[in-house]
This record gives structure tokens, sequence and C-alpha cells, in this order.
């Protein structure tokens, strides 16, 4: 028998890949004319008798990947075949399709609750269920792929934590004057030596450092740097006072902060943004910014 091979996109419409098929159907004659309408289409065929045949070799590691079952096989009907294979674990399920004798759909007793993918009544066109078959090896096909794609996407997820365990973002850093204020240290330097700040007045200078060169305003300042907590403006007026003070800008003057009167505050020295990563222990430049 001509090994199985996995379906591709681009022969699906001609069907020149050799497709595992199984048939269960216990009527002779439509036994038959199943027989040459998917031998003569390039199938490759499992015939069998009955219900429990049928879920053995649904079960199987090599099952077939497409089943037409008859409704009222002897043993185990088709209809509980297909709850049985659907109940079982299987990476790629197989594609069910029920042969009912039933003529009205709305009529077709157990097929709605059925587990199957599709079904089709008796007597049956020939050509109208191999262009059933052929679309439930696409939907098979599209499943695959599916499934193949997402797999690559949860291993290169993998292979970035990986990476990530040794590599530190954040490495950004502004320069101006003497100082040097490092935001993943969350640390300011004056000539390499640290500069002792509060997280409060860190963030505010973060901030002021960031906008350099534009107003920010009042509420903004207190918005970003409290966190929404409700603050009066005196606060931001001592919190300011004291980065002056680190920054070692006497009262009045205006080499690093201006204050514009009732509206907020501006940096208006002059910075030199960088950015860096760190991998393993390695600092390395990414992509100096200059204002």
């Amino acid at each position: 028998m001509t090994e199985s091979l996995p379906v591709r996109s681009d022969v699906l419409d001609d069907l020149k890949v050799m497709v595992r098929l199984v048939i269960a159907e216990d009527d002779a004659a439509t036994r038959r004319q199943l027989e040459s309408t998917f031998r003569d289409a390039g199938y490759d065929l499992l015939i069998v008798e009955e219900g429990l045949s049928a879920l053995a070799a649904l079960q199987k590691s090599d099952a077939p990947i497409i089943a037409i079952l008859d409704a009222m096989l002897p043993g185990m009907n088709g209809m509980e075949v297909c709850r049985k294979v659907r109940s079982g674990y299987h990476i790629l399920p197989p594609y069910l399709i029920l042969l009912t004798t039933k003529t009205d759909a709305g009529d077709a007793t157990g097929v709605p609750d059925s587990s199957a993918d599709d079904y089709i009544t008796k007597p049956f066109d020939a050509g109208e269920l191999r262009a059933r078959v052929q679309v439930g090896v696409r939907v098979l096909y599209l499943q695959e792929s599916l499934a193949f794609h997402m797999k690559e996407l949860e291993e290169t997820r993998e292979r970035l934590k990986q990476l990530q365990g040794g590599f530190r973002r954040d490495m950004q850093t502004y320069e101006f004057g003497p100082f040097r204020l490092e935001v993943s240290e969350r640390r300011l330097l004056r000539d390499g030596k640290p500069v002792p700040l509060t997280s409060r007045i860190f963030e505010l200078l973060l901030l002021l450092v960031q906008r350099s060169g534009h107003l920010v305003g009042k509420e903004e300042i207190m918005r970003e740097v409290w966190g929404g907590h409700i603050v009066e403006e005196n606060n931001l007026t001592v919190t300011m006072s004291a980065l002056r003070k680190a920054l070692g800008q006497e009262p009045g003057q205006r080499e690093y902060i201006e204050t514009v009167p009732k509206c907020g505050y501006r940096f208006v020295a002059d910075v030199t943004e960088s950015l860096a990563c760190e991998y393993s222990g390695k600092a390395y430049a990414v992509a100096p910014k200059f204002p």
C-alpha cells in the first residue's frame, strides 16, 4: 500500500497527495460504491463493516485523517463512534462525515449532537461526497498549519525569555552639566559621585529632564509624580526646592530649572540622552540621542 504523505495546500485541489480515509459501511452495495469513488480519486482506503472496527482504526497513532461513517452501523452506530472519537485526545482530530438515510436535514436523528463534522444523506451524489471530503482535507490542513505556527510562536517566546534572562533594558541615561541621570539605577551622579535623592525628587527630576525645553504644568507634575493622589501645591513647592538644592541651584537662578509663574516649570539645561543595553554583565551602547 502506498505510504501516506503530509497534506500540502498546493495539491489539495487535485488530491494527488495520498490521504488515508476509513469507510465504515455495512451495506455491501454502498460500500462498493464508496470504495470505487475514493480509490479512483487516489485515496489510501481502509474499509470496515461495523462501528467498533472503525473506532479502533481511528484511535491508532497512524489513524486515517478522514472517516465516512454510516449512521446506523452494527455493534456501535456511527454517531456513537463520532462521540467516542471526540472524547479522546487527538493532536489533530480526524474529520468525520456521517451517512444517514434521512432525507430531511431537520429529521436527521442524532446528527446535530453526534460530534460529526459533516453529514450527507443517502442516496448521495458521488461528486458531492468527494467535494465534502476535499473540504475536510482543507480544514485539517489549516488546523495542522495553525498548530505548527502556534508551536513555533511558543518556541520563539521561550527563546526570548531565555535571552531576556541575561538582558537588562531601560539603561537610559541623561547627561546635563556635571550630572548623569541613570534611569534603570534610579540614581543621579555628579562628576561620577552619587547625589542623594528621595524617590519623589528623583521622579520629579526625571519628568522635567524627559520634557527638557518644554513647560510642564503643575497639575501634570502632581499627577505624574504623586500618582494621582490628592496633594496640595505646597507639596510641589517644597519638593521642587529640595530638587534645586540637590542640583546646587541657588534661589533666583535658572541654571537648570526655570519657574513659569502660575503655570509650572521648565528644565532649561542642555540634555544629552543615550540608550544602552546590558547582556550577561556587558554594557553596549544602542542609540545615542542629542537635543
